[in-house]
Formats: C-alpha cells, sequence, structure tokens
C-alpha cells in the first residue's frame, strides 16, 4: 500500500437463520458507506420482500 492508501473497511450482512451472508468492501467507515452498503446488500437476491 502506498502513503495514500488505507485499508478497506468490510460490510457483512447476514440473514438469520437462512445462511444468507453479503460482503463487501467500502472505503471507510462513514455513514454514507454504510448505507450504501446496506443498500447494496438489499438489492441482491439476499432479501425478498414479505
Amino acid at each position: 500500500m502506498g502513503a495514500s492508501a488505507s485499508a478497506p473497511q468490510i460490510f457483512v450482512a447476514v440473514l438469520g437463520a437462512s445462511n444468507y451472508t453479503f460482503a463487501c468492501a467500502t472505503p471507510r467507515q462513514t455513514l454514507d458507506d454504510w448505507v450504501d452498503a446496506l443498500v447494496r446488500a438489499s438489492s441482491t437476491s439476499m432479501v425478498c420482500p414479505v
């Protein structure tokens, strides 16, 4: 890693007893990064509306 690089932050979402797991890397741990990761997780087949 260069002087301006930083380690990625890993976001993991797990859906209860279904064994579905979603993970992605984000550049920081800001609210914007967390919301973006949550939106990405909910737009996958991991989450289905009831």
